[in-house]
């Protein structure tokens, strides 16, 4: 069924600051005022206008939304996303006190307006969860004679960075999301009508389908294939949608332009990552998918070859036909941030027999974070700082620690460490505490506390000096990172150890040989 599609709306206003939104601004709810529970269809004696066209039912869905026909294809969301528990309540409104109410917030949102209620639907989702949080909010629909408005009124909201819409429209280039802030934690602070926590928005018999776009000032509103859409100023034939690509530690983000998209018949809202869940906020005329590898893994995979692990994933919007052919477009866009397997870190202080010592974070181009900090004991509580004497034979604690990688997949091994007598790492003058995984045997003194178990290694040895040259010891190392589902993180290390006691010890063989051996010597002895 076809729609034109009309709508007036106040001038969008973003508002910040310390004042929040509480459920003081909610319409009475609750099972009190006569709600409903749970999800629910509610039939109207009164229909209201949706785009200019008389709708009769109001479908309540628990995942944050209502739908017109039951499906998504034209729908109201106030906080879309997977939402469980908590309490959902609605209900249709006829009494006057309430509709008195509703009257005079429309007024009060819209200066000016001539209005009066007659009728409205309060939904109300309380205290409902969500991977990482918990959801209050509202949404309020009131309507007379040809006027409409939707009203979103949020309590109390967790932050969810992405995977999760605002908005109403119709599915297709002709849906509207009224562009709330990216962080859902700042939606009961922000605004479009000068209310922390309310965003109201007004619907009427007009049909201009470019009031609904919130075309950005590089885009232009314009129809492509019989949909409206913003599309490019400047003409663009790129075939990778001016995808812009960041990597930050276990996270990504991936922007598409918007324009693009819908030169070529995409509607961007209609993108997702591997996880369907997982879709995009527009933004400045672009699309952008995030993903991280704590509460928002959208289906990415981590894998690894010889020099590099890495993190994949996809922008996409498949078909939902099953035949063999399909005259729909599809999108496939794969991404992968990839990071080096092995490092080099030098400590970024000196130690010194009789100087001090000083500790700073050292940032590896961007990528991930290793550190590595001297500590004067086991606990590993509070490094060295300051001036510090450090006597000669004095045992010293060191670990290196690896930051911004998820800690869950990824263990830090010591392939080698060693010391060299100034601050050149190729320096041919220098002194190995590490090698292979293990203490280097020459240097009876140096343990390998941790060594692949976790992102952080760890190891000591005493204190020593470069005989005739200097006094001052430059610790270097060569960090592997190790990805756990190999299974081999510690393994390799633990082979060496079997292996060097099997040198000392001998093998089966040996060992009765030297028994039998040590029988004849004593009775040699006795007689």
């Amino acid at each position: 069924m076809a729609f034109p599609i009309g709508l007036s709306i106040a001038a969008l206003l973003i508002l910040s600051g310390a004042a929040k939104a509480d459920k003081a601004q909610f319409f009475p709810f609750g099972t009190a005022e006569g709600d409903a529970t749970g999800p629910g269809v509610v039939s109207l004696p009164e229909p209201f206008l949706y785009f200019g066209n008389p709708m009769n039912n109001i479908y309540v869905i628990q995942h944050g939304y209502l739908t017109i026909y039951g499906d998504t294809s034209a729908f109201v969301d106030g906080f879309f996303t997977s939402l469980y528990g908590g309490n959902m309540t609605h209900r249709l409104v006829t009494t006057k006190s309430v509709l008195d109410k509703a009257t005079k917030v429309v007024k009060q949102l819209f200066p000016g307006v001539y209005f009066s209620a007659t009728s409205a639907f309060i939904a109300t989702w309380e205290n409902m969860q969500f991977n990482s949080g918990t959801a209050t909010f509202q949404v309020v629909l009131v309507w007379g004679g040809s006027q409409t408005y939707f009203l979103y009124i949020y309590g109390h909201m967790d932050e969810l960075p992405s995977g999760w819409k605002a908005g109403y429209g119709l599915d297709g280039p002709g849906y509207s999301q009224f562009a709330p802030p990216p962080s859902s934690s700042s939606l009961p602070s922000t605004s479009n009508v000068n209310l922390p926590g309310i965003w109201a928005f007004r619907m009427n018999k007009q049909s201009d389908p470019c009031q609904v776009l919130h075309c950005d000032n590089s885009e232009v509103c314009r129809k492509v294939n019989g949909a409206y859409g913003c599309g490019c100023q400047t003409s663009s034939d790129s075939d990778s949608f001016d995808a812009a690509e960041t990597c930050m530690s276990s996270s990504a983000t991936m922007s598409l332009s918007r324009c693009q998209l819908f030169e070529v018949g995409i509607n961007a809202n209609s993108l997702h990552l591997n996880d369907p869940t997982c879709t995009g906020v527009i933004q400045n005329g672009r699309v952008t998918f995030k993903f991280d590898n704590s509460q928002n893994i959208c289906g990415t995979t981590l894998g690894s070859n010889a020099t590099h692990f890495f993190y994949e994933n996809s922008v996409q919007r498949g078909d939902s036909s099953d035949g063999l052919i399909s005259r729909h477009s599809w999108v496939n866009i794969n991404f992968t941030c990839a990071y080096p397997l092995i490092q080099h870190i030098s400590m970024p202080m000196v130690i010194q027999a009789s100087r001090g010592v000083v500790y700073k974070e050292i940032q590896n181009e961007g990528s991930y974070q290793i550190i590595m900090l001297p500590y004067p004991n086991a606990s590993f509580i509070t490094p060295y700082s300051g001036d510090v004497l450090l006597n000669f034979n004095q045992r010293i604690f060191v670990s290196v620690e690896v930051k911004g990688v998820d800690a869950t997949q990824i263990s830090t091994v010591l392939n080698q460490c060693w010391a060299t007598p100034n601050d050149d790492i190729n320096n041919t003058i220098r002194w190995d505490l590490i090698t292979n995984d293990c203490p280097q045997p020459e240097d009876g003194t140096v343990e390998v506390l941790q060594n692949g178990q976790s992102t952080t290694a760890q190891f000591s040895f005493r204190m020593f000096t470069f005989t005739k040259m200097s006094d001052k010891v430059h610790l270097h190392c060569e960090v592997h990172l190790c990805l756990r589902n190999k299974g081999n993180c510690v393994q390799r290390m633990v082979n060496i150890v079997h292996d060097v006691q099997q040198l000392a010890e001998g093998s089966p063989q040996q060992e009765e040989e030297r028994k039998k051996e040590g029988e004849k010597e004593g009775e040699r002895e006795r007689d």
